[in-house]
């Protein structure tokens, strides 16, 4: 199946780390349910990080914890939750 995936090597950086995968970032879109994303280190995410929003589509991450990292995360119909715990 991957020959009738489209190119997108113009628009897309591949990784296979998260936390490389936040390099830069501006925010943190959490678009899956995949329980693996829970124990993320979100703390080795924030630091990479430009940016500290969390976007989360699909309310799968505890607000606390990624305020404890220093994220700022919001969920889908929920409150914002603290921007960080001092």
């Amino acid at each position: 199946m991957r020959e009738e995936r489209p190119d997108l090597s113009d628009l897309v950086d591949l990784v296979d780390d998260p936390v490389r995968a936040a390099e830069g970032a501006a925010a943190c879109l959490v678009l899956t349910e995949w329980p693996e994303l829970r124990d993320l280190d979100w703390a080795a995410i924030a630091a990479r990080m430009s940016g500290q929003e969390v976007h989360d589509f699909r309310n799968l991450l505890d607000a606390d914890r990624l305020a404890r990292a220093g994220l700022r995360w919001q969920g889908i119909g929920r409150a914002e939750a603290p921007t960080r715990v001092a």
